[in-house]
């Protein structure tokens, strides 16, 4: 399912997230049972709900955008694949909890400029998806990262 078609909306990985919330609420009052309209359905909630979560989280909006552009989302590039190994090596290295904290607080900074950096690549597909590929690896690691941070605490 094309969520920016069915939320009428351009395919653009750089969308305006007050108009997206304008036209979910819209739609979300336009199958409100209390509306009457015949038409809508739980499928068409439920539809609604998963396409407005989908573009409103840059990681999965890129994600959606690039499955439209018929990119293939799955493929991880070989340098990417390098530079995981390389965050993870880097990482096991650290001992103290001081340390992890400065390391997960730095790939949350490098997260946050990765994502604006999609905003500028959106034309070109194939950096896009280089950035988007590292994106996501770094995102699942954080994750990682965090639940490691916390435990020790």
């Amino acid at each position: 399912m094309n969520y920016f078609d069915f939320l009428e909306i351009p395919v653009s990985y750089n969308l305006n997230e007050l108009q997206l919330l304008r036209i979910y609420l819209q739609k979300q009052s336009q199958s409100h049972p209390d509306v009457g309209v015949a038409t809508s359905n739980q499928d068409d909630s439920a539809l609604l709900n998963a396409a407005y979560k989908t573009l409103m989280d840059p990681l999965k909006r890129a994600e959606h955008f690039l499955q439209v552009k018929n990119v293939n989302v799955e493929e991880t590039l070989p340098e990417v694949m390098m530079q995981a190994f390389e965050l993870q090596e880097n990482y096991s290295a650290l001992t103290s909890l001081e340390d992890k904290k400065i390391f997960q607080k730095k790939l949350k900074n490098q997260m946050e400029a990765m994502l604006e950096s999609l905003r500028e690549t959106e034309e070109n597909l194939q950096e896009f998806c280089k950035i988007f590929s590292r994106l996501r690896f770094i995102g699942s690691f954080l994750e990682k990262v965090c639940d490691d941070v916390h435990d020790r605490n």
